[in-house]
């Protein structure tokens, strides 16, 4: 019974087309282009893989909404475009309900076309990409499964004018990045080769971190030093602080590399446990709470290794070629990672035949994260050091 209402209600809210579905325009033909990415960071960072290729490409004047934390990420990378930030995400409730980001959507000059970036879309997701004034609306076929159907919008063909089929992955790129090269293809009219995530860091960005850096970890100008991210948007995804230290004082054993632990205010409860567990084995530094999101990147483009989880902060380090180990769980294995892993990029993972429960665990604990060996961390560490 609530399902229907929430439906109904949603419907009420979308503004469905009304006529035939509008052909999406030739390249040559499209002025103005709205972008819609309403996902955390990580999946931002993976939209580069679209992004950059039309900021390089395209000449269309360009509107990409997002949502918080994401819009000081793309004003760093795209300042050329106009960026509309839309609150936070919350419950799909309250986001398709919100008067004022529909208020603030329809004041938007009207494009030639919009793209909706996100696959895995709930019934909100819709609504609001019907709010975006356009001619023509173009999505990838929504990926959530049939058993959370609840959660989505059981009629996207009115609101979106073009729902692309998924295209198969190629060796080397996750169904997240296929999806990016299957629209790159339709709008602008290639038949492309895999495309990675791509972030560059202004120098006033390096030079903001660099300073923080020696003021508030001790680290001087120059010097080299790793970056561990525990944090996860969570707590399936999290590898316990015990092991990760186990791991980290094994594969740095012998190393005089500095270990800064960062993340947000929210990842205290990673950070401050792995902490804890690291005193007294090796030189780490609490590096929570220093650095803004933009400087975060500019402390990853200058770290000698990253080690993180199933995390934005993977996509990161990706996107500006930085070496990384992550450890990997199988919520969504191939969807989103593992993506551009070679000597200097590795995920570790511990394949089990329920991959790919969309982290809806059968057992009593996530036994596909928490039960990597700590020696298998440690040999990819050391692996990637050497490399």
């Amino acid at each position: 019974m609530k399902r229907r209402i929430v439906l109904w209600l949603a419907r009420r809210m979308a503004k469905l087309r009304s006529g035939p579905a509008a052909a999406i325009p030739a390249r040559e033909n499209i002025r103005r282009i709205a972008v819609l990415k309403l996902d955390r960071i990580g999946d931002f960072i993976l939209a580069t893989a679209f992004l950059r290729p039309l900021a390089e490409q395209s000449r269309a004047e360009v509107t990409l909404i997002v949502r918080k934390p994401n819009g000081s990420i793309a004003r760093q990378q795209f300042p050329g475009w106009k960026i509309v930030e839309l609150p936070a995400r919350e419950t799909a409730w309250r986001n398709a309900f919100s008067q004022g980001v529909r208020a603030q959507l329809a004041d938007l000059e009207k494009a030639d076309l919009l793209v909706d970036l996100r696959a895995w879309r709930d019934y909100s997701d819709a609504v609001i990409a019907s709010w975006v004034p356009a001619g023509c609306r173009v999505a990838v076929g929504n990926a959530f499964p049939a058993k959370l159907a609840s959660v989505t919008f059981p009629h996207e063909e009115q609101i979106y004018d073009h729902l692309l089929p998924g295209i198969p992955s190629l060796p080397g790129e996750a169904r997240d990045l296929a999806n990016h090269r299957a629209l790159r293809n339709a709008i602008l009219g290639e038949n492309s080769a895999p495309a990675f995530p791509k972030l560059a860091v202004p120098p006033g960005d390096i030079a903001a971190m660099e300073k923080l850096l020696h003021d508030r970890c001790g680290i001087a100008h120059g010097a080299p030093y790793a970056v561990v991210c525990p944090g996860t948007s969570s707590t399936v995804k999290e590898y316990p602080a015990a092991k990760l230290a186990a791991a980290l004082t094994d594969g740095f054993a012998g190393c005089d590399l500095p270990l800064l632990i960062a993340g947000t205010p929210e990842d205290a409860r990673t950070t401050q446990p792995l902490l804890a567990a690291l005193a007294g084995k090796l030189r780490a530094v609490d590096a929570t709470r220093v650095f803004s999101l933009p400087q975060h990147l500019a402390l990853l483009a200058r770290a000698r290794l990253v080690v993180t989880m199933d995390s934005c902060h993977v996509h990161i380090a990706g996107a500006l070629s930085v070496p990384c180990v992550c450890v990997l769980g199988g919520g969504q294995y191939g969807e989103f990672g593992p993506w551009g892993e070679g000597p200097l990029f590795r995920w570790v993972s511990e394949p089990m035949a329920c991959y790919g429960c969309n982290w809806q665990c059968i057992h009593d604990r996530p036994l596909c994260v928490q039960e990597i060996p700590p020696a298998r961390v440690a040999a990819a560490i050391r692996e990637v050091l050497a490399a």
